[in-house]
């Protein structure tokens, strides 16, 4: 969908319009303005009508309409959906790298853009909460180990009695284990196969990335 903006403004009148409808001194809401187009390179088309932009500058603008009035919380629905590469890619460029000092609640069905702009996710379902996670620190870990294939079997055994270890697979003969705790799980996992004579040509601990963990949520709920 293209966003909606009056066509018939240019850049300045439009956001010039919304901050007077929050009585910002105009000395104020001119350098404001200046400076947020500045940041999302529009600066140099502020005098061209709206209906000559393409579909990622109405959504850049629409944007700075929504911090021209210096709000303290920012409320962003799928700020960079149905954009070219180049926009969307600017926008979140813009929203990470600005130190805006306020608070985002983003809406989004891009988990890539969720992992990248945020520090908390909540994930809902038919309106209801299913989970939080925090992508500072991704508690959902990926451990995969090779042991000898003629071991597989039992390997998978000893580590199905471990209770922390939430899921185990088999990728490529790797034995792929989902714990929330890695760290210290790491330790109980060798201790297990080393005592139960499980040759262990590798382990290695990683963090799952947030698609895998939404998939696996979603795929545990009726």
């Amino acid at each position: 969908d293209t966003p909606n903006v009056y066509n018939n403004m240019n850049a300045y009148e439009y956001l010039s319009f919304f901050g007077k409808t929050y009585d910002i001194d105009d000395s104020i809401l001119f350098e404001r303005v200046e400076k947020l187009l500045a940041l999302l390179n529009l600066l140099d088309y502020k005098n061209e009508k709206l209906s000559s932009y393409s579909k990622g500058m109405k959504q850049k603008i629409n944007i700075i309409r929504t911090l021209i009035h210096d709000p303290p919380i920012l409320l962003l629905d799928e700020p960079t959906a149905n954009l070219d590469i180049e926009s969307a890619n600017s926008i979140r460029l813009f929203l990470k790298e600005n130190n805006l000092n306020k608070t985002a609640i983003i809406t989004s069905h891009n988990l890539k853009d969720i992992e990248f702009l945020c520090k908390r996710i909540i994930i809902l379902k038919n309106g209801s909460f299913l989970k939080e996670l925090n992508t500072n620190n991704n508690e959902s870990q990926k451990i995969k180990i090779k042991v000898e294939d003629s071991q597989i079997s039992t390997a998978k055994q000893l580590l199905n009695s471990i209770p922390d270890i939430q899921k185990i697979f088999l990728d490529q003969n790797i034995i792929i284990c989902i714990s929330l705790n890695s760290e210290v799980l790491f330790p109980l996992i060798l201790d297990k196969l080393y005592k139960n004579n499980i040759k262990i040509f590798s382990i290695t601990n990683e963090s799952e990335p947030i698609e895998e963990q939404f998939l696996n949520i979603i795929k545990q709920e009726p």
